[in-house]
């Protein structure tokens, strides 16, 4: 299991940030890899919901997962738990309120098998650099708002 958390200010109040980060209608701006979401049960970012993510990566086909809402305690925090084949990752989203900015961490964890826990011997930063490079995409879409 590998555990790791990032984080970076972002210059918009953390009123702005949760309406922009919740808005599904937005994440093609910022996750320009997403090429579909289908909320399958409950509604959309609400606990115990479920969500089907298509994403499309240069080296890889379409990577699909599986997105639960574990908790929703916004506008403190969010946390997903995505399932995709040999990876379990839970995410729990924190926006902590810094007046006119606010500070956003990302706290993760992830359970490898099989073929995937090899590969994440072998590159060990990768879904750290991914988690840094999905939160300062945001940043960029949130504070050219």
């Amino acid at each position: 299991m590998k555990t790791f958390s990032e984080e970076i200010t972002i210059a918009k109040p953390r009123k702005k940030v949760i309406e922009l980060i919740t808005s599904i209608e937005h994440y093609p701006n910022w996750q320009p890899e997403l090429k579909d979401y289908q909320t399958f049960k409950g509604v959309p970012l609400e606990e115990g919901a479920k969500s089907k993510l298509v994403y499309s990566e240069k080296k890889h086909e379409n990577i699909k997962l599986v997105e639960t809402v574990l908790e929703n305690k916004l506008p403190g925090n969010l946390k997903f738990k995505h399932s995709t084949e040999g990876v379990i990752s839970y995410h729990n989203h924190i926006f902590i309120d810094q007046g006119d900015s606010t500070l956003y961490r990302m706290e993760c964890e992830y359970d490898f098998d099989g073929l995937m826990k090899v590969l994440s011997i072998f590159t060990p930063n990768h879904f750290k650099k991914q988690v840094l490079n999905f939160m300062e995409s945001f940043k960029a879409f949130a504070e050219g708002k």
